[in-house]
């Protein structure tokens, strides 16, 4: 009985010595590998068929989405222990995005136009055969991927102010199809670049708030801090060449490492409440006695300054530009 006593202290003390924990500074996004035994650094920008980018010609913007995280988890497991942080995002408003959209929407232009890119008004698209019937969402449109227990992130999807309602580009939004056959945009968009000549580019922008500290991977330790993020592979821009089709004409840039402004926004809470915790150490002391291992989890709440907010993210947005312009230049 003593024993059995002593091991669920000794279990108990293990427990919230490893539960998960947040520093107020920036944690920047973890470098992305690739490769036999992720020893390959991703590029920065990958490329998916770079001869929909060769030519200077007309294009316009047909869609643009900026995708604004707010909630995110970071877990971990080592052996038979695991660990969660689940993370808020409070303080930042829809005004806020749109505002932060409606900038980067109108610096993606501005940075074309000054490569010598000539941008077509979309209201020329949306004039196209089909398009304006294609199926659409609301703005914001809202998207949330789970689990069987519970939400796991949920990210607010903006359109530029003018767009009207949200149109998702096949491939643009993981999970979301944005319509099947000819309901999809993706196919109207391709019918009219086939038609006129001018090519289409959809655009989607994902911005994250938390990052894992490194290490995370090694142990069941579990640090979360503060860091507007641009996402790897979910930050793409697509461009629509000559082929209602999925041939060679079409193409992708996909953002391969996170870029991360080290500005702060935030401060950083612990808002796990009194009775979750008394829940878990229920739960992890019959665990404990049945030799089943445990976890813990805490609850993370993320109070943003709406300014700086909105300054990382323009930040973090204009590098994305920049960078997806410069290689569009190069393939050019």
């Amino acid at each position: 009985m003593v024993k059995n006593v002593v091991a669920v202290v000794l279990f108990g003390m293990l427990v919230a010595a490893c539960s998960p924990s947040s520093t107020q500074g920036v944690v920047r996004g973890r470098a992305a590998s690739s490769g036999p035994f992720g020893l390959m650094r991703t590029d920065d920008i990958t490329v998916d068929t770079s001869s929909a980018f060769k030519g200077q010609g007309r294009m316009m913007v047909g869609s643009f989405l900026v995708g604004f995280s707010t909630y995110d988890t970071a877990s971990s497991k080592s052996g038979r222990y695991g660990n969660a942080a689940r993370n808020t995002l409070a303080g930042v408003d829809q005004a806020v995005m749109q505002r932060v959209v409606d900038d980067a929407y109108a610096s993606l232009v501005a940075s074309l136009k000054a490569q010598g890119y000539t941008v077509v008004d979309r209201a020329e698209l949306l004039a196209a055969p089909g398009f304006a019937t294609t199926k659409s969402y609301p703005n914001p449109y809202e998207d949330s991927s789970g689990s069987l227990f519970g939400t796991s992130s949920r990210v607010s999807y903006l359109s530029p102010t003018g767009f009207g309602d949200t149109k998702v580009f096949l491939g643009d939004i993981l999970g979301t199809t944005g319509g099947f056959g000819s309901d999809n945009p993706f196919i109207a968009a391709a019918n009219y670049t086939k038609a006129s000549g001018t090519r289409v580019i959809h655009a989607a922008y994902v911005l994250g708030f938390v990052n894992a500290a490194p290490g995370m991977k090694l142990t069941a330790m579990v640090e979360v801090g503060q860091g507007v993020t641009a996402k790897p592979s979910a930050t793409k821009l697509g461009m629509l060449a000559d082929t209602g089709g999925f041939g060679a004409s079409n193409g992708t840039l996909a953002l391969g490492q996170p870029i991360t402004s080290d500005r702060e926004f935030a401060t950083i809470t612990n808002s796990t409440t009194n009775g979750a915790l008394a829940a878990e150490v229920a739960v992890n002391v019959f665990s404990s006695l049945a030799g089943v291992g445990g976890s813990t989890a805490r609850d993370f709440t993320f109070m943003a300054r709406p300014a700086d907010y909105a300054a990382a993210a323009a930040d973090v947005l204009g590098q994305v530009n920049t960078g997806f312009v410069a290689k569009m230049v190069s393939l050019r």
